[in-house]
């Protein structure tokens, strides 16, 4: 009795799925000097999220606060082996900038919720003093650009099939494909994570 009493107190829970909505491409510094062409953040959707129920909040890594806020556009869908949701924000062509690092960063928020899916920087990892990410350090992708990076580039995760971004690699520079399909990323079924122990009682 005491036997079944303690295997009924294990708790299997499944592990939590990395979100199926993330960031993938970004483009923020270039070599034309003053005024940065096409700076532009690109989001995508895997599993049919809404992307009309997400902000991109950017974050100034110099004193950890946000400096502006924006909905992702409901762009459409691509088809890169698998189909998916995509939209992106040209801020340059909206009046605005993102700013060029050392560090910066980027939080992509489920508005229902307020939850932070990701909090990603460049040129350096911070931590957020306000916004929705107050509190988070930042993950650093790895890659950047900076004013000798040739206009009409991204950065981008590439890689796959795969549909969470852990399934992809953030690469340097290479012709921008915002709206489109990342070169050499391809889409497809993600991993079934497997249930793991979340607590025993006793």
């Amino acid at each position: 009795m005491r036997l079944l009493s303690s295997l009924a107190a294990l708790v299997l829970l499944s592990q939590p799925l990395a979100a199926a909505v993330f960031i993938n491409e970004l483009h923020y510094d270039d070599s034309t000097g003053g005024g940065d062409v096409d700076e532009s953040i690109e989001v995508v959707a895997t599993g049919g999220e809404s992307l009309g129920d997400y902000d991109l909040v950017l974050y100034n890594g110099s004193n950890g606060t946000m400096y502006d806020t924006d909905p992702v556009p409901v762009s459409g869908s691509v088809t890169c082996g698998g189909t998916v949701s995509m939209g992106f924000i040209n801020y340059t062509a909206a009046g605005g900038q993102v700013q060029n690092g050392g560090p910066d960063g980027i939080a992509l928020v489920q508005r229902s919720g307020s939850t932070v899916i990701q909090f990603l920087s460049y040129e350096g990892v911070f931590t957020a003093a306000d916004g929705p990410a107050s509190g988070m350090m930042s993950t650093d992708i790895g890659v950047s650009e900076s004013n000798g990076t040739a206009p009409g580039t991204s950065l981008q995760l590439s890689g796959g099939p795969g549909s969470i971004a852990g399934d992809f690699t953030w690469q340097g520079s290479a012709a921008e494909t915002f709206g489109a399909c990342n070169n050499g990323q391809t889409f497809g079924p993600g991993v079934d994570n497997p249930p793991v122990v979340g607590s025993t009682v006793p």
